[in-house]
């Protein structure tokens, strides 16, 4: 799903698809009891947020009940959705690749625990920890390698063919195949990792991946047009992408990691997928693969929390959604302009598709999905889970401040540590969770060191030790290690500080300016001193503000924006350097004692803020080349 941050933008990036600690806000709690007050509904949401179409599925275990859409899949036309329309899936593409190795293992030509440098000698993997934990091609499917995620410069493809072969698209970048953590242990959601995967493939069957998944998963599921490939021009079946409520078209960017996102499918055939999962395997009266294959993939297995007992996660590119009234499994997914879901309940024969053609449908996506959820549950009676007893002196040895500990791409580190950190105490014999400045939520126990939210219907969180005998908490998303919160109080309270001087400057100088052209303040030091901490301002806004409006298909190759954005840092730094050093040698006779108190307290907070941006790797970063 797609999740704002970034910097926004880098949560913003392809095919993003991740489950999350953090609930959807379905406040719609309606349940629909036909199929003609669904599609009411479900219009009712689109018109409320400006979304132009979503294409839906609903299915069971005997059938597809619908398929069909809602509004439209192509405003300049007028062109509806239909069960037939395509949609780019995102990060639903992982299913397809996670499916074709699990068959490759059944037919005995793949172990999925075998070492990915002894498959792969060519693929780079930086990992201080081979010779105990090498990663294996589990921890690619599992997002357990300890990889960064995408990097700028292999995101989207501007400048190769399509079908660039993956060997060289891993070329583009090894860096962010950096592992960070020993393999095996923390979950991180990372495409790299899947393009990886898709280049086994092909080595592995001596084809390219798109052939073999096409010809071995797709077309046996009964999805003969859904495919890795995308047409060359003729995308009168698509529906059209849009990026923001005006209606604003996007193009179908071509992306580098295309086994990590680039599947396009319908409402119709994506529903194949699910009837399969539903039937434990079976497509008709074939075995397509054995159910305990599916078991395997619906449970994560490579995580400290899968090694506690943990169920609930990220299992084999199919992961657990535990906010709506069941436990549904499936995957999600974002690209330029859509976003997509399925999910699916074995135990009671239920799931659907949801796909939508807007990237800023987050709010009218999750409301849909939550209508479709109880419409399929509507006849049914949902109860939740008992709670289980847990005194309060084990309560308490589970409080604390954790820290984000497993970023999903470095460059988040930066917001990750000021804001990702988790507040953990006891209130009347209940633990409570609390986010940077969220209330705090109440945990039920499940066991004696797993938790859900209210509105979960299983564990979601657990309180471990690690291997380091460090105490963490982790489970279905999400890997924090219990530390002072007195580091990030104090760099949250440095930060808001320096913000704030740099936001006076903003506003002394429509004081200060119209006095200095009336000639009132005087050339040289006493305007150097006003001038050079306000230029370093100028300079971090305008980066903030170009890194935002550029988007990341031109930041991810060398372009002016994305030059602007280097070059801007620089200059946010070098005018915070030359202030302070005129503020220090300013005549406090000539410009002022408070005038230089201040320029010096504003040219330090600058040039905190850039030791800050330093220290993050962010000053002066070339995203074409990151």
């Amino acid at each position: 799903m797609i999740r704002s941050r970034l910097f926004p933008l880098m949560c913003l990036a392809t095919f993003v698809g991740c489950a999350s600690t953090e609930p959807p806000k379905n406040e719609a709690k309606v349940t629909p009891k036909s199929l003609d007050e669904l599609q009411t509904l479900v219009q009712a949401e689109l018109t409320k947020h400006k979304v132009p179409g979503v294409g839906i599925a609903l299915v069971t275990r005997d059938s597809v009940l619908w398929a069909g859409g809602v509004g439209k899949a192509d405003l300049a036309t007028g062109r509806s959705v239909t069960a037939e329309t395509h949609f780019r899936a995102g990060s639903i593409s992982k299913s397809f690749i996670a499916l074709a190795l699990l068959k490759l293992q059944d037919a005995g030509k793949i172990d999925l625990n075998a070492k990915v440098n002894d498959l792969l000698p060519d693929v780079q993997i930086d990992n201080p920890w081979v010779a105990t934990r090498p990663v294996r091609v589990v921890h690619l499917l599992e997002h357990t390698t300890g990889f960064d995620d995408m990097h700028f410069n292999e995101m989207y493809n501007r400048r190769d063919p399509p079908d660039l072969p993956m060997k060289d698209v891993l070329a583009i970048n090894p860096h962010s195949r950096r592992v960070r953590w020993e393999p095996g242990t923390r979950m991180a959601y990372s495409n790299p990792g899947y393009g990886v995967a898709g280049y086994l493939i092909g080595e592995v069957t001596g084809r390219p991946y798109e052939d073999y998944v096409k010809d071995s998963v797709l077309v046996p599921l009964g999805m003969p047009t859904s495919d890795f490939r995308l047409p060359a021009s003729d995308f009168s079946s698509f529906a059209q992408g849009y990026k923001d409520t005006t209606g604003t078209p996007v193009g179908y960017a071509p992306i580098y990691l295309r086994p990590a996102g680039n599947l396009h499918t319908s409402p119709k055939e994506l529903a194949q997928l699910v009837r399969m999962f539903l039937n434990d395997g079976k497509v008709g009266d074939r075995q397509f693969i054995s159910s305990a294959v599916l078991d395997r993939m619906e449970r994560p297995a490579t995580t400290v929390a899968a090694e506690h007992g943990m169920v609930n996660g990220y299992g084999l590119a199919n992961y657990t959604t535990l906010d709506l009234p069941v436990i549904f499994h499936g995957h999600d997914g974002g690209i330029d302009g859509f976003i997509s879901d399925y999910k699916y309940n074995r135990e009671l024969g239920i799931g659907f598709v949801v796909l939508v053609n807007s990237v800023a449908a987050g709010e009218a996506f999750e409301n849909i999905v939550g209508l479709v959820a109880r419409y399929m549950l509507r006849d049914r009676v949902v109860l939740a889970p008992p709670a289980a007893t847990v005194t309060t002196e084990q309560l308490a040895g589970f409080t604390g401040y954790y820290s984000d500990a497993a970023p999903r791409n470095e460059l988040l580190g930066v917001t990750n540590g000021l804001a990702g950190g988790r507040t953990i105490s006891v209130r009347h014999d209940t633990l409570f969770l609390a986010e940077l400045r969220g209330t705090p939520k109440p945990l039920i126990p499940v066991t004696d060191s797993t938790f859900r939210m209210e509105n979960e219907a299983g564990a979601s969180i657990g309180f471990f030790t690690a291997s380091d005998a460090r105490s963490i908490m982790t489970g279905s998303g999400g890997y924090y290690e219990r530390t002072s919160p007195w580091s990030h109080r104090i760099v949250l309270a440095g930060l808001g500080l320096a913000f704030g001087l740099m936001a006076s400057s903003i506003l002394a100088a429509l004081v200060w300016i119209p006095r200095r052209l009336a000639k009132k303040i005087k050339a040289g030091s006493a305007t150097a001193v006003r001038l050079l901490p306000l230029l370093s301002v100028l300079s971090f806004v305008g980066m903030g503000f170009t890194l935002v409006k550029a988007g990341l298909p031109a930041l991810s190759s060398f372009t002016f924006g994305a030059a602007s954005v280097t070059g801007l840092s620089l200059l946010f730094v070098l005018f915070g350097i030359l202030g302070l050093l005129a503020a220090v040698q300013a005549n406090p006779k000539e410009v002022g004692i408070g005038i230089k108190r201040y320029a010096t307290l504003l040219s330090l907070a600058n040039c905190g803020v850039a030791a800050f941006l330093a220290h993050w790797h962010l000053l002066g970063i070339m995203t074409w080349r990151y």
